[in-house]
């Protein structure tokens, strides 16, 4: 099934956030390529984050995440699979608070309420999650893995 099927968006008019909850589903299964000429970035959540560490490690993160600005959308796949550290989470925060009201899909797999073990910090989680939802679709998808579904054992 399309993205498009179940949230109906005009792709050049795509500002809100995209939210997917459930067990073993990636971004790319979803079937949202970026058409022409709208640009959009896939990253997996780690190797969002340790970028943004380098960055801002050099003094340069709002730099990065000005360049990131001119993504029309990005894609974070695997939010929820691993705890993150202090400064991790400081730059994923530093992320969605800057791309608050900017085009966004998020996979993971964890309800809202586990976002705790995303998050060092209880506020982060909560104001996170608030600027996601503010103007967000929210899909929860059930059912078997798509890796299992697809394995040939």
């Amino acid at each position: 099934m399309h993205i498009t099927e179940i949230v109906p968006i005009d792709l050049p008019d795509f500002t809100e956030d995209i939210i997917t909850q459930g067990v073993g589903y990636y971004a790319e299964t979803l079937g949202l390529p970026p058409p022409e000429p709208l640009s959009g970035r896939f990253y997996t959540v780690t190797e969002l984050t340790q970028h943004l560490q380098s960055t801002k490690q050099t003094l340069k993160l709002n730099e990065e995440l000005l360049k990131l600005d001119r993504c029309r959308f990005m894609v974070i796949d695997n939010i929820g699979y691993a705890n993150r550290g202090q400064q991790e989470s400081s730059v994923l925060f530093e992320l969605i608070a800057h791309r608050h009201e900017q085009a966004s899909i998020i996979t993971a797999n964890q309800a809202f309420s586990e976002w705790h073990n995303i998050f060092s910090d209880k506020n982060m989680t909560v104001a996170s999650v608030d600027w996601l939802i503010h103007h967000g679709n929210i899909i929860e998808l059930e059912g078997e893995s798509y890796r299992k579904k697809n394995s040939s054992t």
